[in-house]
């Protein structure tokens, strides 16, 4: 405050400057500097301090000698604050008379030793003293003796507009208050200036419509601008919403068609006013019939502009839409609630207060109107917008209960049709039932439990006291929920409840089991479990259809049962059950765990279903799942199972461990990974009896080549094992791959027993081979059909050659059986390869070397 340049304080400026100094705003700011420390005894470079620049006729001169005699006078300043001490309590006890004369000691006290500064604040504090006693004229007359005293102490300035305010001089209290401000912005705290303004702003609306447009421009002025958002918090938290309604809309009260407001504040963040005090306001105000003209379009500037209207509430159990309500039941006016970005959902209503009323309760509960008209008009409003009346309250009280049907009949029949009672109500529980039940499926917990919730309020109170299946149905998703949301607690009780409702539903004690099995109490969750067991298999004749509800179950007891045994194996868990499961059913059991690759309770189940006796019926169960490598090497008992489904009839052509594999090749690889030969042994049963061995993967390999180049994990069974499983299929170990290998040619040079027993194979097909190739060229009839066609081709061509060719073609004649049997192989290739082909290379090794020939053998090749 007191720091120079060059050579002068703050206050040595002012003074130097004979105009600064006469002016009202000089003289106001050398005010201020004193009062906030400005040293008076400071000399400057020439050595003056700054009284000594100015002269008796100055007004700041009587300002600053008072001020440096106050400065030096410690035993006024500690009389006067006792005194103001003194004055303050008597005014807050209540003691006007005595607080009046204090104040009035006090001024005589600083007048008379010139404390202009303490004299000040004594006028306005005896200036409030007679505002409490409505002596306004008198009050408004120590605010102006406090100005003149110290015209830089705000205060006097807000006392003044206040008590012109209260005198009903409204321009003159709106001017005062801005010209305080505009004085003591830059150096008062953001209370006292944002003070300044709402008072202001509250003498606005009563100023002459006359004069209104003209004082509404000082309220554009940008430096009021960061003071919007605390006066309209304060203007909002007094309810002054008629000022609030000039700040927002401007001058003009129309709707605004995009919902943006032309007043001084309109753009301002609005998210810590208190709407809620709206309702205080039109209570107060429920006369004035014009009050919502000019209310509605200013809420939906605050609301949707601003995208405040979930802050929309009377209280805080309330909601958005029941406040639109009853704002449209106490004014009349429905606007508010027609634009109201709200939509319900038919049949499930999430907008619930605090005590789960819908916005029909709001309606039928109020005590604002008896209107009628006005309440269907909302009704139908709430309907359009989605809204259902069929939920019940905590009383359990839809909101049709609440009308005296002959009071509101018109009333009381749209309700009838909208809300949830009689065959209406059981169609809109089977209508939650069903989309709660999609919500679960989808996953979509939180919404489903809203759901569950609404649904709830459906059932009377005597559903809650009794058994009931579609209660224990919403209970029991109620606690589906709440167990994978995380809700053990809730949960639990839901699923209690949901027993309690249904004793004999085995879903309902499968739902218990699943609580207790998460909560860790493994023997009552085993108990539920064999207890929905039980009750499904009185519903049930065994075998039966629904065996998948029964595997879950099953599943469920198997894993409550490995944690209670801690995981041995030993004790029998059909034991536990009261009625005996078939093997069958075990089967799927055992697949299931495979499946979802719980492979605890796959081997637990393996080794338990060795002990019963395998029974043989036909499955379809797909393979393809089962063949993993990671999956075998971590269970490759597996291989035995797969061994089982093969021999119930599953299709083995679906086995398969890699892309674009054959079922024969996947099978070798299994084989040799877990050294379990069952699959390869059922498989190559099959392939005996017909089916065709010799199938190729992409890279032309057979199960052969796989056998004689595949790495041997488990040594449990030999390559030459393998082979030798593989030959009795009649798989033909002749084949090349596409790298033109033959299967032997795929053994390690050391493996001689692989190799004797496949050069056996091949030594045996050879000649079995030749044997039928001799066979078909004689006796086979689509080759004998296919070369006498040939032959008459031939020989229709040459009777259309000129005799001069014939005899020029003589010498050719002996290559005649060569072009026969060219034209027989070209015929049958498709059909017996092997044939065709060995006849063509007969062909191409003949010693003919006419030029006949030499066409030919290009041909053939």
């Amino acid at each position: 405050m007191n720091v120079k340049l060059n050579g002068d304080t703050a206050l040595h400026v002012l003074v130097k400057d004979s105009k600064v100094r006469k002016t009202t705003i000089g003289e106001t700011i050398i005010g201020l500097l004193v009062n906030h420390g400005c040293g008076l005894n400071i000399k400057d470079s020439a050595g003056k301090t700054v009284i000594e620049y100015t002269s008796k006729s100055d007004q700041v001169f009587s300002l600053l000698q008072n001020a440096s005699s106050s400065s030096k006078g410690s035993g006024i300043s500690a009389n006067i604050t006792r005194i103001r001490k003194i004055g303050k309590d008597a005014l807050q006890a209540g003691n006007l008379d005595k607080a009046l004369e204090i104040y009035t000691k006090g001024i005589k006290d600083c007048s008379d030793e010139g404390d202009l500064k303490n004299e000040a604040i004594m006028y306005t504090n005896r200036a409030t003293v007679y505002t409490k006693l409505n002596q306004h004229e008198l009050a408004l007359k120590d605010a102006e003796s406090a100005i003149l005293a110290d015209s830089s102490w705000h205060k006097a300035h807000w006392r003044k507009g206040k008590e012109l305010y209260l005198l009903k001089k409204y321009d003159e209290a709106f001017e005062t208050f801005l010209n305080g401000f505009e004085v003591f912005k830059l150096v008062c705290g953001d209370t006292d200036s944002v003070d300044l303004i709402i008072g202001a702003v509250i003498a606005f609306p009563n100023i002459p419509d006359n004069l209104k447009a003209t004082r509404y421009e000082k309220l554009l002025n940008t430096s009021l601008v960061q003071f919007w958002p605390d006066v309209l918090n304060r203007l909002s938290k007094e309810s002054e919403w008629k000022v609030i309604s000039y700040l927002i809309l401007g001058m003009s009260t129309e709707v605004p068609s995009d919902h943006t407001g032309y007043g001084a504040a309109y753009s301002i963040d609005t998210s810590k006013m208190h709407l809620s005090t709206v309702f205080k306001f039109i209570e107060e105000n429920k006369t004035d019939e014009l009050v919502s003209n000019w209310l509605t379009p200013t809420l939906m500037v605050l609301l949707f502009k601003h995208e405040h209207f979930l802050n929309f509430k009377n209280d805080a159990k309330d909601y958005c839409i029941h406040a639109a309500v009853k704002y449209a039941l106490i004014t009349g006016d429905v606007r508010l609630l027609e634009q109201m970005p709200v939509q319900g959902t038919p049949f499930v209503n999430k907008y619930l207060n605090g005590n789960n009323e819908s916005p029909y309760h709001v309606i039928t509960k109020n005590g604002f109107t008896q209107d009628c008209q006005l309440m269907k008009k909302v009704v139908i409003i709430l309907t359009e917008k989605n809204f259902t009346a069929s939920c019940r309250d905590n009383e359990h009280c839809l909101p049709i209960y609440n009308l005296e049907e002959h009071q509101f009949d018109e009333l009381h029949e749209d309700l009838r049709k909208i809300s949830g009672s009689g065959e209406s109500g059981l169609k809109i529980q089977n209508q939650l039932l069903e989309q709660i039940r999609k919500e679960i499926l989808q996953k979509d917990y939180i919404t489903a439990l809203q759901s569950c919730f609404s649904a709830l309020l459906t059932f009377d109170k005597n559903d809650m006291q009794r058994h009931n299946k579609e209660l224990s149905s919403v209970m029991r998703n109620m606690s589906e929920c709440h167990l994978n949301l995380r809700n053990v607690e809730a949960a639990l009780r839901s699923a209690s409840d949901s027993v309690n409702h249904n004793p004999t539903c085995d879903k309902a004690h499968y739902m218990l089991g699943d609580v207790l099995f998460f909560n860790e109490n493994f023997q009552p969750a085993l108990d539920s479990y064999i207890n929905s067991l039980v009750l499904l298999g009185n519903s049930l004749t065994f075998p039966t259809s629904n065996i998948s509800r029964i595997v879950e179950i099953l599943k469920k007891i198997c894993l409550v049962f490995l944690r209670l045994n801690d995981k041995d194996a030993s004790t029998d868990i059909q034991s536990l059950i009261p009625f005996p499961i078939g093997f069958d059913i075990w089967v799927y059991v055992l697949h299931s765990f495979i499946l979802e690759r719980d492979l605890e309770a796959a081997k637990y189940i393996a080794n338990f279903m060795r002990n019963l006796d395998a029974i043989h019926i036909q499955l379809d169960i797909d393979l393809k799942p089962l063949c993993g490598m990671e999956l075998l090497a971590k269970f490759p008992e597996c291989m035995y199972f797969i061994a089982y489904l093969i021999r119930c009839g599953c299709q083995y052509t679906n086995l398969s461990t890699q892309q674009d594999d054959t079922f024969i090749n996947a099978v070798v690889r299994m084989t040799f990974f877990t050294g379990i030969p069952n699959v390869l042994i059922d498989v190559c049963n099959h392939l005996q009896t017909g089916e065709n061995s010799s199938i190729t993967d992409y890279k032309g390999n057979s199960g052969l080549h796989v056998a004689a180049a595949q790495k041997i994990e488990k040594h449990k069974i030999g390559r030459h094992d393998v082979i030798e499983i593989l030959v009795k299929t009649n798989i033909n170990p002749h084949l090349k791959n596409n790298d033109g290998k033959l299967a032997i040619d795929l053994l390690h040079k050391d493996d001689k027993r692989s190799k004797k027993v496949l050069e056996k194979h091949m030594t045996k097909m050879t000649a079995f081979k030749d044997e039928q190739d001799h066979h078909g060229r004689a006796n086979s009839p689509a080759t004998q059909l296919k070369s006498a066609a040939a032959l008459n081709q031939k020989l229709q061509t040459e009777n259309q050659i000129p005799k001069r060719e014939e005899q020029n073609n003589e010498v050719e004649d002996k290559c005649k059986p060569c072009q026969d049997t060219f034209n027989k192989c070209k015929t049958i290739i498709l059909e017996d390869p092997s044939l065709a082909f060995k006849d063509l290379i007969r062909l191409i090794r003949s010693k003919h070397r006419s030029p006949r020939h030499k066409q030919i053998e290009k041909e053939s090749v």
